[in-house]
C-alpha cells in the first residue's frame, strides 16, 4: 500500500469516527427538539432515528366487521 492510499484510508476512518461520535452526542438534543415541535413524546432508536407516533382518529378501522376504537 502506498503512502497516498494509507493517508486517504486514515483520513476516511477519522472522518467516520468524528461523524458518528457527533451524531451520537446530538441524539438527546434532537429528540428534545422533535418532542417540543410535535408536542408529544419521541423515542430514539439505536441507530439514531427519532420517532414520534400519533394515533389516527380520522380513519375508521374494522376487523371482520367489528369496529376498533381509534385514538
Amino acid at each position: 500500500m502506498n503512502i497516498m492510499k494509507l493517508s486517504m484510508s486514515v483520513l476516511v476512518s477519522a472522518a467516520a469516527i468524528l461523524i458518528s461520535s457527533t451524531a451520537i452526542a446530538a441524539e438527546p438534543a434532537l429528540q428534545a427538539a422533535v418532542e417540543r415541535g410535535a408536542k408529544t413524546a419521541a423515542t430514539t432508536s439505536d441507530d439514531g432515528v427519532v420517532r414520534i407516533g400519533w394515533q389516527r382518529t380520522d380513519v375508521p378501522v374494522r376487523v371482520d366487521g367489528v369496529p376498533l376504537p381509534g385514538g
